[in-house]
């Protein structure tokens, strides 16, 4: 355990330090240290590979924030999604006794056939092939010593985020520790094959008469919390673009199917899949999708499954308006965010998707640009809607990798109507009684605030807020002010107590000392930059694109 922790603090302790200068250039004072993109990238390089380094929980934890725009900079989201958790494999010894433990039996007693070169060796256990019974099945064994490693590495991961706290009072280390808190409970189920076995039967039950997803299934007389024999199936990683092409399998309708089969767990079922990546999507050669990783679901209540509902015909009928009381209700946004700011940006981001003059280049770029905006301001993400988050970018990224000009908002569209169509039939749609009624009470609303304003201002108790960008510049502004006050005051006071001891004992080297360093403390305060040579609006507008 002590060894542990000395490893995690000597692996990520510099880069601690180097964010934290990144806010004051010396820590504890100073404005915010500037670094180029490429400075940034080089560190972000550097971290992925420390993290690379730390093992499975660091990975797993490493993977749950590279998708968390929210908190996270663009450039090291980048590198993040770069990360795998690929390592070697453990021995064949300890794999064998790993499964007599288990089964209560020797492997070959178990198995016809066994391959003891892995189909994959992953972060929490490794995969192999074998022959159950006359069956082509895969056998998942959980990595010796991984549960043991996990817990101590989420405890080490607590406590350094205590001591991030102690510098750091930010909406961004609020948010990292609600996810640490459910990456703990997520990733403890996700090392219970009993319970990834669970997950597997009940997706069986609710795609049983789907005619474009596999289920496999799940062989509970071989399968124990540490080992889990499922069928196997062949099949192409979704990511492998040449032998998909090769096989004549109808890219687009593959895409469709995938954003089908995730709306459905979605807005559907309330039971979705919570870790995809290519190594868990498998491609048919007749095009079918098979699903091959249950260890991490999600169950979705009824209350939130009829918001996302809601979402999604706010989204299709582009109701900037509903999406926003939605994002509020969700607790997407902190209560102190301004929804004029809120909507500005989401009416940009929709517009944006949906102009088929922009190439998906320029898309990303302008997303990024206003992404970077928020990025100091309080926007959070429940926990719940990181992993729907997740599923999103990977299929956005699986259809780039087949079309340069793929744009997952446009090809949602049509299938997210369809799903609520399935889900609520063409009378569930808003009808035009509906929005009349709507508008009606928003004007009524409107009539309400209008009247509080007025008697507030006749009591003279009308607040004028600021927009967030304009507050942090004038925070800086007002702290770069009194440093220099307290300097000044400090620099004379000095000057003064110097004379009264010189009055009082008549050293002339005690005189000078104090009038010498006086001098420059009042000499410092007109050499620190002014920041009033910049706007406010001019400097936000000048890091929006730009990482701090």
């Amino acid at each position: 355990m002590i060894l542990r922790i000395f490893v995690v603090w000597y692996c990520l302790a510099p880069f601690l330090l180097a964010f934290l200068r990144d806010r004051r250039r010396w820590i504890f004072i100073g404005l915010p240290r500037s670094l180029s993109d490429e400075a940034h990238r080089e560190r972000a390089r550097r971290l992925t590979g420390r993290i690379a380094s730390l093992g499975p929980s660091f990975i797993k934890l490493a993977q749950v924030f590279g998708i968390r725009a929210d908190i996270v900079p663009q450039i090291y989201l980048e590198e993040l999604a770069k990360l795998h958790d690929q390592v070697p494999p453990f021995p064949t010894s300890e794999l064998r006794k790993r499964i007599h433990s288990e089964l209560k039996r020797p492997l070959e007693a178990v198995f016809e056939e066994f391959h003891e070169e892995p189909l994959a060796a992953a972060s929490l256990g490794q995969v192999h092939r074998a022959r159950f019974r006359g069956e082509d099945v895969i056998v998942k064994v959980l990595r010796p010593g991984v549960e043991e490693l996990v817990a101590t590495d989420i405890r080490i991961v607590q406590n350094l985020l205590f001591v991030i706290e102690q510098f750091i009072d930010h909406h961004t280390i609020r948010a990292a520790r609600a996810i640490i808190e459910e990456f703990s409970r997520v990733i403890a189920e996700e090392m219970d094959f009993q319970h990834e076995a669970d997950n597997i039967e009940r997706f069986g039950e609710l795609f049983r008469g789907s005619d474009f997803i596999i289920i496999p299934k799940v062989y509970r007389e071989a399968t124990t919390t540490r080992v889990l024999v499922m069928q196997f199936f062949e099949g192409f990683r979704v990511t492998e673009v040449d032998e998909i092409v090769r096989h004549n399998i109808d890219v687009e309708k593959m895409i469709e199917n995938l954003i089908e089969f995730y709306g459905d767990q979605l807005l559907i079922h309330g039971f979705f899949h919570a870790d995809p990546h290519p190594g868990n999507i498998l491609i048919r050669p007749d095009a079918r999708i098979v699903l091959v990783d249950y260890g991490m679901v999600l169950e979705i209540s009824s209350d939130f499954k009829q918001d996302l509902v809601r979402i999604a015909i706010a989204g299709v009928r582009r109701d900037v308006d509903d999406l926003i009381n939605l994002f509020y209700k969700l607790d997407l946004l902190e209560p102190d965010v301004s929804p004029a700011i809120v909507k500005e940006a989401a009416q940009t981001i929709i517009s944006i998707h949906y102009d088929k003059r922009l190439t998906q280049r320029q898309i990303q770029e302008f997303t990024n640009q206003i992404l970077n905006t928020f990025y100091r301001f309080p926007l959070r993400l429940p926990s719940s809607l990181v992993y729907i988050l997740r599923t999103a970018v990977l299929i956005e990224g699986i259809g780039l990798a087949y079309d340069p000009h793929f744009d997952g908002i446009r090809a949602a569209t049509p299938i997210a109507k369809k799903i609520v169509d399935r889900t609520l039939g063409p009378s569930g749609w808003p009808t035009i009684k509906d929005r009349i009624v709507k508008e009606g009470l928003a004007f009524y609303t409107l009539l309400g605030d209008m009247e509080s304003v007025f008697a507030r201002a006749g009591r003279d108790q009308v607040r004028v807020g600021l927009h967030p960008a304009d507050m942090d510049g004038l925070e800086k502004f007002l702290s770069h002010l009194f440093r220099r006050v307290v300097m000044t005051i400090s620099g004379v006071g000095l000057a003064i107590v110097s004379s009264i001891i010189y009055v009082r004992v008549g050293s002339l080297i005690l005189l000078a000392t104090g009038l010498f360093l006086s001098f420059w403390m009042v000499a410092i305060v007109f050499l620190l930059p002014n920041p009033q040579r910049y706007p406010f609006r001019v400097r936000r507008a000048r890091r929006a694109g730009k990482m701090r």
